[in-house]
This record gives C-alpha cells, sequence and structure tokens, in this order.
C-alpha cells in the first residue's frame, strides 16, 4: 500500500489554477463576517486593482525572456526494476541524473500568458511535509518555488520533516540541512514523533510567517507564473481558497504532459465513497473567460492556497485525519457551511 500511495501521489505536477466558491447564499450573519470583523484592516486592502486580462500583450509577471521548453523524457536503461521504485514509488535513479533547476515544459492554456496582476500581493510561506522522501525530488520541488516565484512576495518556504527515519534515509539529515544553509528562505522543523501528513501541514500553517499559505507535495514541480494567479483572488477576498489544476509527472522517466483536453475547465465532485473526481465540461469561449478563476464545490486537496488567518479561523484540518485522502472533502465542506469562499481557477 505504501508504493501504491506514492505512486498516486506523485502523479501531481505543474500548475495551472482553480478556486473553489461556496454557491450557498447565507441570509443570517455567517461565518464570513465574523472572520471578516476579526482581520487586521492590512488584510483586506480597500485598494484592490483587478486583474486584467490584454490579448497582444504578455502579462506583468510572466517571465522575459520565455524559458526553453523542458520537462521531456529522461531515460535511464533499467531504472524501472531499481529497487528504489518500490522504496519511493517513484525512480530515484533517474532523478538523480536530472538537474535540480531543470525548466518544464508550459501546458497551461494560451492565455494564462496574457494576465496582469495586482502589485500589491500578499507575501506568501509555501509549506512542504515529507517523511522518508528522495533527496533529489525533494530539492527539486524547493529549487522551481524559489526559481518561478516573485523574490518580493515569497517569504518562505516551511519543511516539515514527519519524523523520517534518518538511519535508513540519512540523505534526509545533515546532507539535507547543509543544503538549506545555502539558501536565505528555506528553513525546517523536525517533529518528534510520527504525526501523518494532515497534521503535519496543520503545523505548518502555524509555523508560517506569510499572510498567505501554500501547501506543496514534496515531489512536484511549479510551473511558469504559477503563484500570482493563486495569490490574486484571495487579496480580493481573504476568505477564498484558491485550487491549482495540476498535471503529472511520471514516475519513471519524469516526462510531464497535460491529461486535460483544450478548452475544459475540470469541476471538482465528489461520489458517496467520498473520493474527488472531476467534471470536465467544454467551454467554447474566449482566451480570457478560459483562464479566468471560477467557482468549484470540491478541491482536490493536497496543493491549495489561502490566507493563514483563514485557514485558522475554520479549524485548520481536522487533526483526527492523519494520511492522504479525505481532507479534500473535510475542508470544502467547512467552506460550505461556513459560507466561506472555495473556488476553482486554471491559473493565468
Amino acid at each position: 500500500m505504501k508504493h501504491l500511495a506514492l505512486l498516486m501521489i506523485f502523479q501531481i505536477g505543474f500548475l495551472d489554477c482553480y478556486l473553489l466558491r461556496s454557491f450557498k447564499q447565507c441570509q443570517t450573519q455567517t461565518s464570513k463576517e465574523i472572520f471578516y470583523a476579526s482581520l487586521p484592516s492590512s488584510f483586506c486592502d480597500k485598494n484592490f486593482a483587478l486583474p486584467f486580462y490584454t490579448p497582444d500583450v504578455v502579462g506583468n509577471y510572466e517571465p522575459f525572456p520565455s524559458p526553453p521548453p523542458g520537462g521531456e523524457k529522461t531515460i535511464v536503461l533499467g531504472a524501472a526494476l531499481k529497487f528504489d521504485m518500490i522504496e519511493y514509488g517513484m525512480s530515484m535513479t533517474t532523478s538523480d541524473t536530472i538537474p535540480l533547476d531543470r525548466d518544464v515544459k508550459d501546458l497551461r492554456e494560451p492565455g494564462c500568458k496574457n494576465w496582469n496582476y495586482p502589485s500589491n500581493l500578499p507575501s506568501t510561506s509555501v509549506v512542504i511535509a515529507f517523511h522518508n522522501e528522495g533527496l533529489s525530488v525533494l530539492i527539486r520541488t524547493i529549487v522551481s518555488v524559489l526559481n518561478r516565484s516573485p523574490t518580493k512576495v515569497l517569504k518562505e518556504i516551511v519543511l516539515v520533516d514527519d519524523f523520517s527515519n534518518i538511519n535508513e534515509f540519512p540523505h534526509l539529515g545533515s546532507e539535507l540541512e547543509d543544503w538549506i544553509k545555502k539558501t536565505n528562505k528555506v528553513r525546517i522543523s523536525r517533529n518528534k514523533k510520527r504525526e501523518g501528513l494532515i497534521v503535519s501541514k496543520n503545523l505548518g500553517v502555524l509555523q508560517a510567517t506569510g499572510e498567505v499559505v501554500v501547501f506543496l507535495d514534496a515531489h512536484c514541480e511549479v510551473g511558469l507564473n504559477w503563484l500570482p494567479p493563486l495569490l490574486t483572488p484571495i487579496l480580493r477576498d481573504p476568505a477564498t481558497l484558491t485550487v491549482p489544476i495540476v498535471y503529472p509527472i511520471d514516475h519513471t522517466d519524469f516526462s510531464s504532459r497535460s491529461v486535460y483536453a483544450r478548452s475544459t475547465k475540470p469541476i471538482g465532485i465528489w461520489e458517496w465513497g467520498l473520493l474527488y473526481k472531476e467534471l470536465h465540461p467544454v467551454l467554447a469561449e474566449s482566451q480570457e473567460n478560459l483562464t479566468s478563476p471560477y467557482p468549484s464545490p470540491l478541491h482536490a486537496g493536497g496543493l491549495i492556497a489561502f490566507n493563514k488567518e483563514y485557514f485558522l479561523s475554520v479549524g485548520g484540518y481536522d487533526p483526527g485525519l492523519k494520511v492522504w485522502g479525505g481532507e479534500q472533502c473535510e475542508l470544502s465542506f467547512k467552506i460550505w457551511m461556513f459560507c466561506l469562499v472555495l473556488e476553482d481557477m486554471i491559473l493565468g
């Protein structure tokens, strides 16, 4: 089961974007209103500048010049038969041959490049929880965040080590700590006992110092201009949880690809087994509409962004949850019941 779980989790890669919004209208004073009343004035920007779309002009946060495409297959003979495929659920033999700062394939809709976002985006902490993770995959995740996030916006990356076995995975000890010392925005905390993924994420939020917290898995790579689209709806409305669209990275050759048809906006849904599923309506709309944030009743879990105080005001994740699976329903249902905001976005 450990092997299967890791394989499933690793099918998360680059970010487009989406939001999740409650459709319910509340007639009495809502938890949302109570939350707003508790916020310092600095959280609600009265001078919020709306993002705007310029069809013939590249957006203000887009990298220039555009980096070369990456994310292609890396073939290492015999990699699929190595023991690390069982130990990590992915080929560390292959990962160790790939540059930590490799370029990524731009899988976004074309219109994503034409959005302009506010200059006063909130400070952001990225929280990454891990347990017995492969070193090169973990560091590549961190490097992608450092290299593709606006410097003035990214405040820190908080690593939460959920009691990894340093005797069996010594690379997560002094070798990882020595690498962290070479950075100026990465810090690590280590649980004194195994807490589980969900509790570890809660602990990461408590340690974060940014206005917004982003959860990422320890084995993903963020795409081009990934962060401003996630932060803008939260700047507009702090009671908003934003969720990225993700693409798979192959667990053997580390190639990336899109699993979504063009001109679709995937919507998160659930069935009675409480498994996350998606609908894929086809939208014959303009690129501006296609790449705008949109509502969805359920988020996928794993990768989300939210105002820190907002997350704490709804109680965070239930501490009774330990491992991956179920947290997406739990948090989405809370937002519905509290009449707060959960939106999907195609990250433009």
